[in-house]
């Protein structure tokens, strides 16, 4: 699955629907439109459930149902109506994550978001680079199944990872970590 928001990797999902279900150039369009529209309003009325869970279990949440879909998405075969759902459901979960990651992002050096932004930018190129790549390496070599089940995998490991984060707002009332160059016990 394929979100909205990876720009040139669409025309695989675009692909994938008329490939694999014959369903016109047209129709592909609508549920195109139907899953970024899906994102959209998750990703505008995603945040507040950031009130009620923390960041970084809900980032890791929304990547593991992206995953989840990404996976049962390209791995259905024969039923179209599952894998617009499936569709719907990783737009949803795409846009409640994108709405959610940029904030835990920038919250990790709240003085520096010129800094943050630049290193969140060079990830976002650097994964869609590499995530083109092999995902057309896979996809050329393999098929859509198991392009599903290597998206799936990596997104289990960005689930992982973001898992690694620690969110400042939790850290909140404990006592300040030693920082390099400052000021030492006397």
């Amino acid at each position: 699955m394929i979100l909205p928001d990876q720009g040139q990797e669409v025309g695989i999902e675009h692909g994938f629907f008329i490939e694999r279900f014959g369903i016109t150039e047209s129709t592909t369009g609508i549920v195109q439109v139907f899953g970024a529209a899906m994102f959209f309003v998750a990703s505008v009325r995603g945040t507040p459930l950031v009130r009620h869970l923390p960041r970084p279990r809900l980032i890791a949440a929304a990547v593991l149902v992206t995953g989840a879909m990404i996976v049962l998405q390209f791995n259905t075969h024969d039923m179209l109506w599952i894998v617009v759902i499936a569709w719907s459901l990783g737009a949803v979960a795409g846009g409640i994550r994108s709405a959610i990651s940029p904030a835990l992002g920038l919250s990790q050096l709240p003085d520096q978001p010129g800094s943050m932004m630049a290193a969140r930018t060079a990830t976002l190129q650097m994964g869609y680079l590499l995530g083109g790549l092999l995902g057309g390496a896979v996809l050329a070599w393999s098929g859509y199944a198991a392009l599903g089940l290597i998206l799936g995998a990596g997104m289990i490991l960005a689930a992982v990872l973001v898992l690694r984060v620690t969110d400042p707002r939790e850290v909140e009332g404990t006592e300040p970590a030693v920082v390099a160059g400052g000021r030492g016990r006397s």
